[in-house]
């Protein structure tokens, strides 16, 4: 199911982001692109880097699908598309009437 929620974000015009924006700032963070790599390895107990801690905690919970690291059917927004993201939804939120 994430997956089919990523294509989703794919084809959606007015989407506030799309999946290859969210791969792109992935790749382009340090901490989680190296979250990613352990994902699809496997080898997330071999490591000790503070940074990597709060990602111990939900590591059965996390998946990559096509660049994007997920936890259940979330998708994790990097640090570099926060502000963003965050700014683009108050835009758009209608308020209390």
């Amino acid at each position: 199911m994430p997956h089919n929620v990523v294509l989703l974000l794919n084809h959606i015009s007015d989407t506030i982001v799309h999946a290859s924006t969210i791969k792109e700032w992935t790749a382009s963070d340090p901490v989680l692109s190296w979250v990613c790599k352990l994902v699809q390895t496997g080898r997330i107990s071999d490591e000790t880097s503070p940074a990597l801690q709060p990602f111990f905690q939900c590591y059965a919970e996390l998946s990559v699908i096509d660049g994007c690291l997920l936890r259940g059917s979330q998708v994790v927004i990097p640090p570099q598309g926060r502000p963003s993201i965050l700014s683009q939804l108050h835009d758009t939120h209608p308020g209390i009437s």
